[in-house]
Formats: C-alpha cells, structure tokens, sequence
C-alpha cells in the first residue's frame, strides 16, 4: 500500500496544474485550498503531500468538463524521468517483468496513491489497481491516472509508443469512450469485476532495448535506500 505520509517531489502537482492550463483552469483554481504556489511548484526542493495532491485534482474534477477523461489524460503525461531514479531503475532493467517487479516493490517513489500489486492467480497475470483507499469523489481520477501511466510507461520502456494492453475498469463506462480508445489503442472493458491491465508472458519476458545490468543495480540499491 503506498505510503500517503511520504513527502513527495512537486513534479506530479506541477505536471497537473499544466494539464488545468490545457483546458482553461488558471494555476490560482488548480492550487486553491492545497497550501502551494506556483513558484513552490517550479522549486524541485518543495515537498508535496498526498492531500495536497487530492485538492488539486478536485479542483480540477470540478473546474473541466465531465466528458473530458481527465485521469487518463494525466496519466499518459507521466514519463519515466518524471520519477526520477526509480523510473532509471526501470529503464535498465532486462525485461517488462523486471521493471514491474522492481516498479512495484518501490511504488512508494512514485505518486501513485491507489495500490498496484501483481495478481498471477489468473492466466495472463494482471496488474491490479485498487483506489478503495481514495475518497470516493477523487477515486475515478486516481484509478485512471495511475493505469494509464503504467501503460504509457510499458511503452516507453518497449519502445513500442502503439503498444495494446487489455485495459479493463470496475467503473461504468462513460457517455463517451472515444478518449479511452485513442489513449489505449483499444476501448477498455468497463463494470468490469476490478480495475487491471493484462500482461501476456510473451510481453513480459521481452528484452527492454535499454537493459543494462550494472545500471540497474545501482538504481535499485539508491532506491532501496530511499525507500527507508
């Protein structure tokens, strides 16, 4: 379960008030009531809190459209280096199955706030997401966010920017679904029994055309001991 108390880096709340201005919320809506400043967010020394985060995607939910899939949106603005070393750590590791294993195992580096976990109890295993933690006003976001940012990064990581991941979602679908398919190649089954991504072995077990075992290494010993 993601440590909430961990102070975070400003990347992600910056990240998001960028994603307001894209749809006319100006940075003043975006930070309202979350104790920040546009000028703490552009300091890489500001630390973030998890609830300081949840205002500005309220804020947010409650400034843009309802069609708009705005988690989804956000999560495929998430980069590897936008994590700093744990998306190194990721990048030179030898296969997807590594890199989700080593993503997993140091979740708390990143900003994600539902729980990601490997289910392998069912053929192809999946990645779950689970945002019952979240409140439930910001759940959908949250959910959204962070499985479109694991698929955005797998593409990344393959070097396959067109790569399809069977997507499915515990939600109802919305009045439109057209931002989810051209988010990921392929409309995500909805209502469905969780919220997860299918991972086929084959996808799995490919080498990253970035794999480098001394680098990994020595990303996964600074994130380990970040992690403390």
């Amino acid at each position: 379960m993601p440590d909430w108390d961990l102070p975070r880096s400003p990347a992600s709340a910056l990240l998001l008030v960028q994603l307001g201005r894209e749809y006319d919320v100006d940075p003043e809506r975006s930070l309202r009531g979350a104790r920040l400043t546009l000028a703490q967010l552009h300091d890489p020394a500001t630390e973030v809190t998890a609830d300081q985060e949840m205002r500005i995607v309220g804020n947010l939910l409650a400034a843009v459209p309802d069609d708009v899939a705005l988690g989804v949106d956000a999560g495929m603005r998430y980069h590897l280096t936008t994590h700093g070393i744990w998306g190194f750590a990721l990048a030179s590791s030898s296969t997807l199955r590594s890199a989700i294993a080593i993503g997993v195992r140091y979740v708390d580096l990143t900003f994600a706030l539902c729980r990601i976990y490997r289910d392998d109890t069912d053929t192809p295993a999946r990645l779950m997401f689970d945002g019952s933690r979240v409140p439930s006003e910001v759940r959908r976001f949250f959910v959204e966010r962070e499985l479109a940012s694991v698929v955005h990064l797998a593409r990344q990581l393959l070097s396959e920017p067109d790569a399809r991941f069977r997507v499915h979602f515990s939600h109802t679908a919305p009045p439109s679904t057209t931002p989810y398919e051209a988010a990921f190649g392929a409309l995500p089954e909805f209502d469905a029994t969780a919220s997860y991504v299918e991972l086929d072995d084959a996808v799995l077990d490919r080498p990253l055309p970035q794999a480098d075992a001394h680098a990994a290494a020595l990303a996964e010993k600074q994130c380990r001991e970040l992690a403390r």
